[in-house]
C-alpha cells in the first residue's frame, strides 16, 4: 500500500463526506474550494491508523462492486 494512494483515497472520501452535509448549490466553485480546504485540514488531523482504516474500508467497498 503506497502512501500516495492512501492519501488520494482518503482525500476523496473526505471531500465526499463534506459535500454530504455542506451544500452551496448556488455556489459550486465555493463548494469545491471549501471541500478541498476542509479535506486537507482533516487529513492532517487524522492519525496514520485512521487514514489506513478509511483506505481499507473504501478499497473493500470498491472491490465489492460498490
Amino acid at each position: 500500500m503506497k502512501r500516495a494512494e492512501v492519501r488520494r483515497v482518503v482525500l476523496v472520501y473526505l471531500r465526499e463526506f463534506f459535500s454530504s452535509f455542506m451544500l452551496y448549490k448556488e455556489f459550486p466553485v465555493k463548494q469545491k474550494m471549501y471541500a478541498e480546504i476542509w479535506a486537507l485540514d482533516m487529513y492532517e488531523q487524522l492519525t496514520d491508523e485512521q487514514k489506513v482504516s478509511i483506505y481499507l474500508k473504501k478499497s473493500k467497498k470498491n472491490d465489492n462492486g460498490n
